[in-house]
């Protein structure tokens, strides 16, 4: 890390690493909220958690007299968290949770999705899963 300087003279400290490793939680979270999603950060004791939500689905308030059948569903969720990256020792990654230990059927597990430093990549990736859209591929020239 290199020190910075003011225009005076005065130098800055080296940030912290608890600090860069809460401007890259803090970066995801500013850019999901920025493309309409909706964001809940929990913090636990080894990994932070972010639940990523739809917010441009009508609550379920919103369902209950024109859709039965729809009445609970509140758009779709996927939790991530900011955890050791298993790639690269002593660095973090973003990592989808899927819950199958969350609802009794076993362990939850981990998906590695990038480096934690990479949030407009986490970004895109939780996008794509929320809003059902589909990778784009190569274009046709023809």
């Amino acid at each position: 890390m290199t020190e910075g300087r003011h225009a005076q003279g005065t130098t800055t400290r080296p940030r912290s690493q608890g600090e860069q490793l809460t401007d890259m939680i803090n970066g995801l979270r500013d850019t999901l909220t920025a493309r309409g999603l909706t964001v809940n950060q929990r913090r636990q004791r080894n990994y932070v958690l972010l639940e990523v939500r739809q917010s441009a689905v009508p609550m379920a308030v919103d369902y209950q007299h024109r859709l039965d059948g729809f009445a609970n569903f509140a758009g779709l969720t996927q939790d991530v968290v900011f955890y050791a990256d298993p790639e690269r020792p002593g660095c973090y990654a973003w990592h989808l949770l899927w819950g199958e230990g969350l609802r009794g059927e076993g362990e939850p597990s981990l998906q590695r999705i990038c480096p934690a430093e990479d949030t407009e990549q986490a970004a895109q990736m939780l996008e794509r899963l929320l809003r059902l859209q589909p990778e784009r591929g190569p274009t046709s020239t023809s």
